[in-house]
């Protein structure tokens, strides 16, 4: 900072001389919360921006947001980190703050197949059908697997009963009961 111009005939004057430092500008980088189903792969995450100016945007990063989580399509429903780091410019001191993905248990309908049988005949064995496993899974990762039930015996007389599915869980799905007839 250079002081000059002054005049002032009972003195003289001495120019001084100091510095202006320009410092950089504080940005806050933040990871932007997101969700998903068990074995759906990860969205595309996002970053919010907080502290640029100059109408200066995100294209003046020299190094752009790197965003990484450790959850996986077969990770269990719960509460995962979103982490943003990496990002660079030369006029900001840059911050982050991590987001969080949320992994919801994905829908299972297990469905009692119908069947039919003669008055007197003990029942049949009773089938279901699994709609909506994910990562590969199958009715042997189910923690509690289904039983089907109804209130039909032998002696019943004609007419429809409820096959009836339930008792099955699994903390890695929502699961949604469907009865067939018999």
């Amino acid at each position: 900072i250079t002081v000059s111009g002054a005049t002032a005939p009972n003195y003289t004057l001495v120019p001084f001389h100091n510095f202006l430092t320009i410092t950089k500008v504080p940005l806050r980088i933040e990871a932007v919360d997101a969700s998903r189903t068990f074995g759906a792969a990860n969205p595309t995450f996002t970053v919010e921006y907080f502290g640029f100016v100059n109408s200066e945007d995100e294209n003046v990063l020299s190094a752009a947001v790197a965003l990484s989580t450790p959850a996986t399509e077969s990770s269990p429903p719960g509460m995962y980190p979103i982490v943003a780091t990496g990002a660079a410019a030369a006029n900001y001191v840059i911050t982050y703050a991590n987001g969080e993905i949320t992994v919801t248990p994905a829908m299972l309908r297990i469905r009692a197949n119908s069947a039919t049988r003669l008055y007197g005949d003990a029942n049949p064995t009773f089938e279901v059908n699994y709609l909506g496993f994910a990562s590969g899974d199958d009715e042997s990762v189910l923690d509690t697997p289904v039983v089907v039930s109804t209130t039909a015996t032998p002696n019943s007389p004609v007419a429809d009963y409820d096959i009836t599915p339930s008792n099955a869980a699994d903390a890695n799905y929502a699961i949604v009961f469907e009865n067939g007839a018999l």
